[in-house]
């Protein structure tokens, strides 16, 4: 079992309520992964052998710091994994105060933090939160990426960004792509960024899956095989159950389907390549290999004839793979 990691999508309470949040979350959220259950999977992930790694997102998990020192401290102390929190830096805003947090959490085997900073955070999350946030990171060694949702370097995004000078260059970018969601639009038009403003800047031909290291624990009860923001829309992608599903279980279930199988040994592109075969028109641009992957397996005429073709093709990989160990 060559798992690498595992994603605990602890809550969809969060302080902010972004229109072009994955999965929906805000103030009014109530859910939150029960904790006694998480530690079960982080045993059978330390038992592994093969997870060095836990991903914590919500939501916005700093909302719930003695959960998240406590899960980590669980995993590192008793199995040497470390974890990585994806948050929106609001405890920046108390210099003191967020500097104990993150001084803690990395003593507790917090090893990366990754910081979100653009347009639709900053209508909720102060500029200087997420100044003294990457401030406070970086002078603790745990800074790993500011996250964007980039629009075309629009002049409000330019400014926001600018807002946060010199500490948002502390650390790389990764900037995703805003789909134009109905949800979205009017937030979009509040902030002056239209329809053109939108990036689809990745070629159908290079959409490369990368999160099929480990399953997705989500706050919804659900085990899916990754974290896309369209992940709960496809059926094929909950792989169990939270409570009634191993991680072993949902493993398996990621590698026998040889739909997702082929995803993750070949890329998305394989399968919208055989869809093109079929006569299945693919745009020439997407904004991600995420929406990409939705359009396809949301098509379930589509996905009941590219699976024999998936079988196919993943059975090949696999000798391949086995040949060259």
């Amino acid at each position: 079992m060559d798992m690498r990691n595992v994603g605990f999508s602890l809550t969809d309470k969060c302080n902010a309520s972004c229109s072009v949040c994955c999965f929906q979350c805000s103030p009014h959220g109530s859910f939150l992964i029960d904790e006694g259950t998480a530690k079960q999977y982080i045993d059978e992930a330390g038992e592994t052998g093969t997870v060095g790694t836990l991903y914590f997102s919500g939501g916005e998990p700093l909302l719930f710091p003695e959960v998240l020192k406590r899960l980590t401290r669980y995993a590192f102390e008793n199995y040497g994994i470390q974890s990585l929190v994806a948050t929106n830096g609001f405890w920046g805003d108390d210099i003191e105060r967020g500097t104990a947090l993150m001084r803690e959490l990395a003593e507790c085997g917090l090893s990366r933090v990754r910081i979100s900073a653009d347009l639709y955070h900053q209508q909720y999350i102060s500029a200087d939160a997420v100044k003294g946030a990457l401030r406070i990171a970086h002078d603790l060694g745990v800074l790993s990426h500011v996250t964007v949702m980039d629009v075309r370097g629009h002049p409000n995004m330019r400014a926001v960004i600018e807002s946060m000078r010199p500490e948002i260059y502390l650390a790389p970018f990764i900037a995703w792509y805003p789909l134009y969601l109905p949800e979205a639009v009017l937030s979009n038009r509040q902030l002056g960024i239209g329809r053109d403003d939108l990036l689809e800047p990745v070629p159908w031909d290079a959409c490369y899956c990368r999160d099929f290291s480990g399953p997705r624990l989500f706050w919804d009860g659900g085990i899916y095989n990754c974290c896309s923001q369209f992940t709960r829309e496809i059926p094929r992608m909950r792989v169990g159950t939270i409570g009634e599903t191993t991680l072993a279980q949902a493993w398996r279930r990621m590698y026998s389907d040889p739909i997702l199988d082929v995803i993750r040994r070949a890329g998305v592109t394989w399968l919208a390549e055989k869809a093109r075969e079929l006569g299945v028109p693919i745009r020439q641009r997407y904004t991600s290999e995420c929406e990409l992957c939705r359009d396809l397996l949301c098509d379930e005429e589509l996905v009941s004839k590219l699976a024999p073709l998936a079988h196919r093709e993943s059975q090949k990989r696999r000798v391949a793979w086995l040949l060259r160990k």
